[in-house]
């Protein structure tokens, strides 16, 4: 997969203007941070720009700075209580090297959106809901839990039962997971049929822990 998005990666810096020598040597940097992430790695990211080709098909600058947002999204360690303000200015520092003196992409803006989405651009909300399409993904949850397990093993599993268990219930109750209509007609009902049997799961093992 790395292979796969390096030509990727690369075309898109050439649309925003930069250096070849500045491309190679930022992906490479990325590769050597998604290499041993279970879930969120190179794999997660074609997975999102997979489904951002049918969403925004062509080449728009849109669907350009939503490109450069999943190539950094995950670059920090999610245990890092800044990743986001880290791959926010990571990401900032690359476009930095444009050749054009104006590049309309505020990837904090992104992130923030995820969590403020009645709020968010247009953008946002569109890259929260690539971000966690995995959700309604009925093929694919499974080992998208266990690689996430597989990822968080710092934690140990009173700790991630406890987290998962939070993140799953804050999920369900909000009023919609997918704020544009294209993804909430899509994944939605299929998203709470997956965490309602994956948060049973943990209510089970917590009862026996």
């Amino acid at each position: 997969m790395q292979k796969y998005l390096a030509p990727v990666f690369m075309e898109l810096g050439y649309h925003k203007g930069l250096a070849k020598k500045q491309c190679e040597e930022t992906y490479s940097r990325l590769a050597k941070k998604y290499i041993s992430r279970k879930y969120h790695n190179f794999s997660h990211i074609a997975y999102c720009l997979n489904l951002l080709d049918n969403y925004l098909p062509g080449y728009s600058e849109i669907r350009q700075n939503l490109m450069l947002g999943f190539f950094f999204n995950y670059e920090p360690e999610a245990k890092n209580n800044n990743a986001e303000i880290l791959s926010a200015q990571s990401c900032a520092d690359f476009i930095a090297g444009s050749k054009y003196k104006k590049t309309n992409f505020d990837f904090l803006e992104l992130i923030i959106g995820q969590r403020r989405p009645e709020t968010a651009s247009k953008e946002a909300r569109i890259f929260a809901d690539i971000d966690y399409a995995i959700l309604g993904d009925m093929y694919n949850y499974g080992t998208y839990a266990m690689q996430i397990r597989r990822e968080y093993k710092q934690f140990n599993d009173d700790e991630f039962r406890k987290g998962r268990i939070d993140f799953i219930e804050s999920l369900l109750k909000q009023p919609r997971i997918y704020q544009t209509d294209y993804f909430y007609k899509l994944r939605e009902e299929n998203a709470r049929i997956n965490l309602q049997r994956e948060l049973g799961w943990w209510l089970v093992q917590e009862k026996f822990a």
